[in-house]
């Protein structure tokens, strides 16, 4: 994607007659991919925490869903896809569960 994104803006920088309306296309890029970066950053920090399990109440929450996973599949998803990605939870919903 990064790649994708930084291409599409090349192409347009040298599609446009000014250097101003490059300059643009190139710096809104940029501040674009800043800021996923600087989200992926976190949320690999945040899902690092919980893997290592340091604080004791990320610990208990852990302890907790791999518990009561087997009975409760948000808790398993949880432990699957943990911080990363939240909205991924109602799509594993398992089949036939509503």
């Amino acid at each position: 994607m990064d790649a994708t994104d930084a291409a599409k803006a090349v192409a347009g920088a040298l599609a446009v007659p000014d250097m101003a309306s490059a300059r643009r296309l190139i710096d809104r890029c940029a501040a674009d991919r800043r800021k996923w970066g600087l989200r992926n950053r976190a949320v690999s920090n945040r899902a690092l925490r919980d893997m290592r399990a340091e604080d004791p109440r990320v610990r208990a929450r852990r302890n907790l869903a791999a518990r009561i996973a087997p009975a409760f599949w948000p808790a398993g998803a949880w432990l699957a896809v943990g911080p990363l990605q939240p909205a991924v939870l109602p799509r594993l919903r398992p089949a036939g569960i509503y």
